[in-house]
């Protein structure tokens, strides 16, 4: 199945989504407001004519009969400021992305530094379709209690985004099968419907918080001196009953209205999931031979913990122990999402025997790197944006290759905070004797000698890695230093600024190096409300558009015509005025192409995807991407928040 729909499209898609559950979230309160209304005017309505003595305020309550404003407002407000209170308190508590939602489930970390198997493959897996997406791999976890088949993604933006899976899946699946569930909830990190699951997800806690209020009400006043209070005929505690059983009441309706949210956001977008998946890894056995596991497991796909209702819809599949009926349903059933890829197939899920299954991973570095890397690399300008949150299976196998060439010693080095630091400190040191004569000293004052004997053999194995690899290594480092605390990372980044001022000339490879950790870094340890306004016309970002593009032009083509001739192809795809034409190329400094890339994250979507657009037609207009050209384009692409797959190759052909 073809997926025709750009990252771009997807992206917009899923916000005018939230939009739309926004709106349906205020119709919910609406509805509850007015069933608390009623339900309450109708009791009293019951009370005051049950021969009760009434005072002014009944009288005054019972005069409308069927509307009071006082009675209105003492219900609106406070069921507004609680609902609505609830809400923004789960979608605020969620916001710290992946970790929140793990924490709710508490759930295990997974390090890339692991020895158990299963999660080595686990590992594996998520590392390479986050390369092939051209994204850091998010954060893993993995849930040791539940004994199901599932999964999910959870976050707020790529760069916060954890894959969390329960042991069933962990234990049950082949590599195949986990690689076909781990590409479902890729698409989901890169088509931004994780930022709309957590809103949801806070939404729907706010439409049932009435509920939860009346069960902790009842259980409250069942615990309490009840005996006591019946003794002395104290109408309290019928009182508080009629609260409880109210409020529960309503939130029952909540719940419905809650499920009915949940089904209209997801169960689309799970065949769209599948089908990104199927596309991803050329492999539509895979997925169903997964969905055929969770049919024939006795545990299913049920997640048992009492969160779960909360982010049913995030799931792989039906994660609750009842199946909500088809109209409630946030996934469509297994046997239709199997028919999808094996038409013939009838519904018969044989049981699944645990003692044949291995945690051994199979997977192999490819061998054929050039062949590999060749066809990762194979593509037109037109198919360069195409390629943008829409990974294919080339992509995974360059991965593969590319990790294949990395030294061990390095890759052991990357695996944990203290390797990790010690490789991007080793990356930046100048290979001019007195330059780094001038970054040792205050790179080693006071530094860690865990850190400090690292980098000593970080430096003697880089000499074996071919620059080309610089990316993917960075890339591989990020999961350890998310391990770090926060005062780590402030030394970290502070003696990163040390030793990269050092050197007059700012590189490339500093360049994009930058952009990596502030978009996967800083964003998760510096929590900032500062940002710059959108800027929603391209007229008002053209200096810095054709900044970015002469950058691009003089890096990849050494003649002056040819540099030129790659500038206007892309000047020509944005379509703008002839005044911006050059008779030349003169290479903009890395200073202020570092500058334009500040503004150029401020512009709304399309703007980003025109200038991406744009800077494919510049680095393929020879038809090839040199080294430079590919870690302009990675420094590119961090800045705006958008994911490309790796089409910079490792040797020259």
């Amino acid at each position: 199945m073809v997926m025709r729909e750009t990252f771009f499209v997807r992206q917009d898609d899923a916000r005018k989504k939230t939009v739309y559950l926004l709106l349906l979230f205020v119709l919910c309160v609406a509805l509850i407001i007015l069933a608390v209304y009623f339900l309450l005017t109708g009791i009293v309505l019951l009370y005051l004519h049950t021969g009760v003595r009434r005072t002014a305020l009944h009288l005054e309550m019972l005069r409308p009969q069927i509307f009071s404003a006082k009675l209105f407002a003492s219900v609106a407000i406070p069921t507004t400021a609680l609902v609505v209170g609830a809400a923004l308190y789960k979608v605020r508590q969620l916001s710290a992305g992946g970790p929140a939602f793990a924490r709710l489930f508490n759930a295990k970390r997974v390090y890339r530094a692991t020895i158990d198997p299963a999660e080595q493959r686990l590992n594996n897996v998520v590392e390479e379709m986050a390369l092939a997406s051209g994204i850091a791999p998010p954060l893993i976890y993995v849930l040791e209690n539940e004994l199901g088949i599932n999964a999910f993604a959870a976050g707020t933006r790529i760069e916060n985004g954890a894959i969390i899976v329960t042991k069933g899946a962990l234990e049950c699946f082949n590599r195949d099968e986990l690689q076909a569930v781990i590409g479902h909830e890729f698409s989901h990190i890169l088509n931004g419907d994780m930022r709309m699951n957590a809103k949801l997800a806070g939404f729907v806690h706010g439409i049932v918080v009435l509920h939860l209020v009346g069960r902790a009400i009842l259980d409250l006043d069942g615990k309490s001196s009840k005996p006591r209070l019946r003794r002395s005929h104290n109408s309290g505690s019928n009182l508080i009953y009629l609260v409880g059983g109210i409020l529960m009441a309503v939130g029952w309706i909540g719940a419905v209205f809650a499920r009915a949210i949940k089904s209209a956001a997801s169960r689309q977008r799970e065949f769209l999931a599948d089908a990104s998946s199927v596309q991803f890894t050329r492999n539509p056995s895979g997925l169903t031979a997964a969905l055929k596991k969770i049919g024939g497991l006795a545990e299913g796909s049920v997640v048992s913990d009492p969160n779960a209702e909360m982010v049913s819809h995030l799931f792989f599949a039906n994660g609750l122990s009842i199946s909500p009926s088809r109209w409630f349903a946030t996934h469509p059933p297994l046997l239709e999402r199997i028919q999808r890829y094996e038409p013939g197939f009838k519904g018969n899920f044989d049981e699944l025997d645990l003692t044949a299954l291995s945690a051994a991973d199979d997977f192999q570095p490819v061998a054929e790197v050039l062949q590999a890397i060749a066809a990762a690399n194979a593509i037109k300008p037109e198919q360069a944006a195409a390629s943008i949150g829409n990974p294919a299976m080339r992509h995974i196998e360059a991965v593969r290759a590319l990790r294949g060439n990395i030294p061990e010693a390095l890759e052991n080095l990357v695996a944990e905070p203290y390797g990790a630091r010690a490789v991007i400190y080793a990356l930046l040191l100048s290979r001019d004797p007195a330059i780094r004569s001038e970054q040792s000293p205050l790179l080693f004052q006071n530094l860690d000698p865990h850190i400090r004997t690292r980098i000593s053999a970080a430096v003697n194995s880089l000499p074996q890695l071919d620059p080309r690899l610089r990316m993917v290594l960075v890339n591989q480092s990020i999961s350890a230093l998310r391990q770090l605390d926060v005062k780590e990372y402030a030394d970290f980044r502070v003696r990163l600024a040390d030793i990269s001022g050092r050197d007059a000339s700012l590189s490339i490879f500093e360049v994009m190096l930058e952009q990596i950790l502030i978009r996967n870094l800083d964003h998760y340890f510096i929590e900032s409300n500062k940002r710059l306004p959108t800027i929603c016309k391209i007229d008002l970002l053209l200096p810095q558009i054709c900044t970015v593009l002469e950058c691009l032009a003089a890096a990849g083509h050494n003649e002056p015509a040819r540099a030129l001739d790659a500038y206007r192809a892309g000047l020509r795809s944005l379509k703008i005025g002839a005044e911006n034409e050059r008779s030349g190329v003169a290479a903009p400094s890395l200073q202020e192409f570092r500058a334009a890339l500040r503004l150029l994250d401020s512009a709304k979507f399309e703007i980003k995807e025109s200038l991406l657009n744009a800077a494919a037609q510049v680095v393929l207009r020879d038809g090839e991407i040199n080294l430079d050209e590919g870690e302009l384009l990675r420094a590119l692409a961090e800045s705006l928040g958008v994911p490309i797959p790796p089409f910079c190759p490792i040797n020259d052909s």
